[in-house]
């Protein structure tokens, strides 16, 4: 199987912008995210990047810190962008998944994010894409920009090649088995004054991570792809180190970024269909919302696409409303991981209401009301049940915006251990962050040491 990453080109006057892999065979491609640029300004300078990814079942949470030096003497106001394939663009079944809860943070306190749509390339090598744009300014001296989302993997299937070696687990079914990547792009960092002056890109596999393989996969699919992609690609993609068994971690210093630097794991999955568990029909729902050619199914907050959701189409807030998500298995649950609201956009999630309270009740008979706070981005919430399903309630909402009085629900997971928590800046990079950096509000109760409480059962923290 062939799988291309386009390239990414620096546009006069624009932002530079992610392209959609392009795939072979069947295939369909999720949220690439790719490192902050700027229009048109050369005294700021990328010091050193964390990127953080948290690979689990279905989904990927990241954290991306970025520390910037404005050389100038005055302050410098830049407008970034962070890239990502169009995945609203309909005439095309192939162009991504949109992110969840995107944010952005300028030394800790939150920027506004706006979503615009253009082009990348050059002459007919044109790509439909969109950018998550913020403006900051840059006080003179060292400053820190943190960007963070819940992306899904590409996934693709027909690569029998790329499990060469590959021990398949007990249960899995070998033609459910087809293939997972999450790419990140460091390239789009070049346009920035000067070189980087260090980048760590680690990715941490959770407990309950949905791919197996990854080492061995990540070799076959790059000594597979050698003609394609190039030497140089080639190495430096299996330059990881492993600080602990499930991590992966590429390190660059003092380099001007290119698309040979850019890191991605690669791994094997199973489908969640069997012959006896259908997801797409057993998640039931007590109403669901239909607008004319849109659909928001109860399946859509338990799919793994954090852009999409689930909306209830009852008059009035939908108090009472439900949601019932089956496990296929029983299943020691230990942690609810909710993206409440429509995590689309901004504007979305400010529109439409979003669930402030909702009721657990899971087929053991035990049951639980969590709270969530009113922000985007994924909030996760201790739980004790062992289970085959459980059922979501609505019983407060935040109310929207919009005259229309629906409450949606992008994401709810129930995970049999804890997501694994981000580190610090200066653990992952060893480089003192800036000295008026500040821990994000939203990500410190899931970053160790960054002050934050783990939270108890029905308490809550949010990446």
């Amino acid at each position: 199987m062939k799988r291309t990453t386009l390239a990414l080109l620096a546009c006069c006057l624009a932002l530079a912008v992610a392209a959609p892999a392009a795939l072979a065979n069947d295939g369909a491609v999720g949220t690439q995210g790719g490192t902050v640029r700027p229009i048109g300004n050369a005294d700021v300078r990328m010091d050193s990047e964390a990127v953080q990814i948290i690979c689990m079942d279905g989904v990927a949470l990241y954290r991306i810190d970025f520390k910037f030096v404005n050389e100038a003497s005055e302050p410098k106001t830049v407008k970034l962008g962070f890239p990502f394939p169009d995945f609203e663009n309909t005439e095309y079944d192939n162009n991504g998944e949109a992110p969840g809860g995107f944010r952005a943070w300028l030394n800790g306190r939150e920027l506004a994010v706006a979503q615009e749509k253009g082009t990348d390339g050059e002459g007919d090598d044109t790509w439909d894409v969109i950018w998550f744009t913020h403006t900051a300014t840059f006080p003179p001296g060292d400053s820190m920009i943190t960007v963070s989302y819940v992306g899904s993997p590409d996934v693709s299937v027909g690569v029998p090649d790329q499990l060469a070696g590959v021990a398949i687990p007990a249960g899995v079914a070998p033609e459910s088995i087809g293939m997972g990547y999450y790419p990140y792009f460091v390239h789009t960092g070049a346009g920035w004054a000067g070189t980087i002056g260090k980048s760590v890109i680690r990715y941490t596999l959770a407990d309950d991570f949905d791919g197996f393989g990854v080492e061995q996969v990540t070799k076959n699919w790059v000594n597979g792809s050698r003609e394609w992609m190039g030497a140089e690609r080639a190495k430096n993609l299996l330059a990881f180190t492993k600080p602990e068994p499930n991590v992966y971690q590429w390190t660059y210093t003092d380099y001007e970024p290119t698309r040979a630097h850019d890191p991605e794991i690669a791994f094997a999955r199973s489908s969640a269909w069997r012959e006896d568990f259908d997801p797409w029909e057993e998640t039931k729902a007590s109403t669901y919302l239909k607008l004319g050619d849109f659909e928001y199914v109860p399946y859509n907050a338990a799919n793994g696409n954090p852009g999409d959701a689930w909306a209830e189409a009852v008059d009035g807030p939908g108090i009472g409303q439900w949601l019932q998500v089956p496990f296929g298995e029983t299943r020691a649950v230990k942690q609810i991981r909710v993206l409440g609201g429509y995590q689309k956009r901004a504007d979305l999630y400010a529109k439409y209401n979003r669930p402030k309270r909702l009721k657990i009740d899971y087929s053991d008979g035990s049951s639980q009301e969590i709270t969530l706070a009113d922000e985007m981005g994924l909030q996760v919430f201790d739980a004790n049940a062992s289970a085959t399903s459980a059922k979501v309630t609505i019983l407060d909402v935040y109310k929207g915006t919009n005259e229309r009085d629906e409450t949606y629900l992008s994401e709810i997971a129930f995970a049999e251990a804890p997501a694994p928590q981000f580190e610090k800046f200066e653990a992952v990079t060893g480089i003192a962050p800036p000295t008026g950096f500040e821990e994000p509000e939203g990500l410190a109760a899931l970053t160790k040491g960054a002050g934050g409480t783990a939270s108890g059962e029905g308490g809550e923290a949010w990446l």
